[in-house]
């Protein structure tokens, strides 16, 4: 008679901290080089955070990959890190070919040990796409219009704001990345919880580093609006 073997170990749940609100989120970005090989991570206002993980999986042809580490803020609000899309040896880079979507998750410890995450999909897609949809995947956000076709896009929720508006958000936020021209001509599309009949859309100047109001017409608890420029929008209501 064989013997047990020996007990696996018991996994202790990560104790979680209370949820940040919208105001408190970290603003993230996901910007894809010129060529859709890298992604450049960017996140800004940390607060309360001693160590971030992150987790990029994709799929290339079909095939589950994933770039991960973890950055020590040592006191900072604000990271940032390239993540290739394959891998590189002497100088000589491999790169994985046809990413088309895929999920970063985000891990935020405060020095107690407690942590916040965040799990994000994405889509990269390029500008031909863009007659049928740019979309984070989720059914919530959309960008109908035209683009350069050859370049990259990335369209991600980007966790929190770069700054709170004035008014109350309904819907978002949502954002295009590309290394390319932030020009557009199209339409962007943000889907409201429940029925609202007075909301509008805000899309983020960096510039000018402001809300810019955008207007916006409900259809069918959608909000949608004629857009010139691809940045981070919100659906914020008008009373």
């Amino acid at each position: 008679m064989k013997g047990k073997g020996p007990a696996e170990p018991e996994e202790i749940p990560e104790e979680l901290a209370p949820e940040w609100s919208l105001e408190e989120r970290p603003y993230v970005t996901l910007t894809p080089r010129d060529d859709g090989k890298e992604f450049k991570l960017r996140i800004e206002g940390i607060r309360d955070t001693e160590l971030v993980d992150y987790e990029l999986v994709y799929f290339a042809n079909d095939i589950s990959r994933g770039v991960t580490g973890t950055i020590e803020l040592e006191g900072k609000t604000s990271a940032e890190r390239d993540l290739l899309l394959g891998s590189c040896s002497r100088n000589v880079c491999k790169y994985d070919e046809n990413v088309a979507e895929g999920t970063l998750s985000l891990r935020f410890q405060n020095p107690e040990g407690e942590v916040r995450k965040y799990e994000l999909a994405f889509h990269l897609q390029t500008g031909d796409e863009a007659v049928v949809g740019l979309t984070a995947g989720d059914g919530n956000f959309s960008f109908l219009g035209k683009l350069p076709a050859a370049e990259y896009y990335l369209t991600l929720s980007t966790v929190g704001l770069p700054k709170m508006p004035q008014e109350q958000p309904l819907a978002g936020p949502y954002a295009i990345f590309t290394s390319a021209s932030t020009k557009a001509s199209g339409k962007v599309n943000l889907r409201l919880e429940g029925e609202s009949e007075k909301a509008k859309v805000l899309g983020w100047n960096r510039a000018q580093q402001a809300w810019e109001d955008l207007g916006g017409e409900i259809k069918s608890n959608f909000v949608s609006v004629s857009v010139e420029s691809l940045t981070t929008f919100i659906a914020v209501s008008l009373e």
